[in-house]
């Protein structure tokens, strides 16, 4: 498996993945508290970024891009069954706290900025890798310097 078709792999299990608890995550926002919803959404994210970052950065751009698209399209059919239900269950057993329009605007806004996170994550791995192999790159050069300089060829010019 090349490491295209190992990218669209991932971005599609955590695209399903989130399309399936995201709208979960907005019941939790809505009904238990707003801070444990958008802790999940950010723990979501923060794992599918860190997995599609694995890859090199122009997979993971287009892994967190895939996903992002799986997650909102699908998540908005998944919400279409899973409300109705929680809403039932929550009738049940307690009351259900419907959220406004604005505040269901700013949840969405939340998620879909968190998710942006993806990027961030895949472009932060890849610079600190940069970095890592710059810094092991000049402590190499600098021993290749000292060893050079206590060799015994060194004739002091």
């Amino acid at each position: 498996m090349n490491d295209v078709q190992k990218t669209l792999k991932y971005s599609l299990v955590f695209g399903l993945t989130g399309a399936v608890i995201i709208p979960l995550f907005y019941e939790i926002y809505s009904n238990i508290s707003k801070t444990i919803g958008l802790l999940l959404v950010a723990v979501w994210a923060a794992a599918a970024g860190i997995k599609l970052s694995s890859e090199k950065l122009k997979y993971g751009i287009l892994g967190a891009t895939a996903c992002l698209a799986y997650t909102g399209v699908l998540g908005l059919v998944c919400y279409t069954v899973i409300h109705p239900a929680a809403v039932s269950f929550l009738n049940a057993h307690s009351d259900y706290i419907q959220l406004t329009l604005e505040e269901q605007a700013w949840f969405l806004l939340y998620a879909a900025l968190i998710g942006l996170c993806m990027y961030l994550i895949c472009f932060a791995r890849r610079g600190l890798m940069k970095a890592v192999s710059l810094i092991k790159g000049n402590g190499d050069k600098a021993a290749a310097y000292i060893q050079d300089a206590f060799a015994d060829d060194y004739d002091g010019e």
